[in-house]
């Protein structure tokens, strides 16, 4: 049997959709050891607005004023500072439960030798096409 790379396969989602849908590109900046978002193209501000997200996706917007669990907020932060040193980070996150799923990716950009920014593409898809394995997980309230 042939093993699965979930990274490849996260990847590939992410360039079917920009594909299809368009990109739906991110940046983010290290300002006083904050990770800030950045030039957040206005496909990603409409994929969450079908959400009705309780959010203002904006410049300057940190993981500290999403709208997602705290124990998602700190696993993200530890994966943007591992992008941060350079490694290439495709990953998913269940946000709000199963409401919403979030593909994404991040991409250190050097500048003289050191991370300038990162640069992301991220993938909204509704949860809620997934609930059927909402059993197999348990979230904490």
């Amino acid at each position: 049997m042939e093993k699965i790379d979930l990274t490849r396969l996260l990847s590939k989602l992410i360039t079917d959709y920009e594909k299809v849908h368009g990109m739906q590109t991110f940046e983010v900046k290290k300002v006083n050891n904050l990770f800030v978002h950045i030039n957040i193209n206005q496909n990603i501000i409409e994929s969450f607005k079908k959400f009705s997200l309780n959010c203002n996706f904006v410049d300057g917007i940190t993981l500290f004023d999403f709208p997602i669990r705290k124990e998602i907020k700190e696993k993200m932060l530890s994966i943007y500072e591992i992008a941060w040193n350079g490694k290439e980070i495709t990953n998913f996150e269940f946000l709000i439960d199963w409401e919403i799923i979030v593909v994404y990716s991040l991409k250190a950009i050097q500048k003289n030798g050191r991370t300038d920014r990162l640069e992301g593409h991220c993938v909204s898809l509704d949860g809620k096409n997934f609930s059927y394995t909402k059993k197999l997980y348990t979230f904490p309230n």
